[in-house]
């Protein structure tokens, strides 16, 4: 069946060393973004936090 389609052996291992090629690739990719998205979490949520008890704890204007 694969024969009539005009696929060879070469080019379905051809396919399949894409097919792994792109999951390691996307990966590390998926890898890489997982740090750099939870150091920035942990960067920013403390500064967060100070900057919403600074503005909660300041006397209220006017009054």
């Amino acid at each position: 069946m694969m024969w009539m389609m005009g696929l060879s052996i070469q080019s379905l291992l051809d396919l399949a060393v894409a097919r792994v090629s792109a999951m390691v690739g996307l990966g590390i990719f998926a890898f890489i973004a997982s740090i750099l998205c939870s150091a920035t979490f942990f960067l920013i949520h403390p500064l967060r936090r100070r900057a919403i008890h600074s503005r909660c704890s300041s006397p209220p204007v006017g009054g």
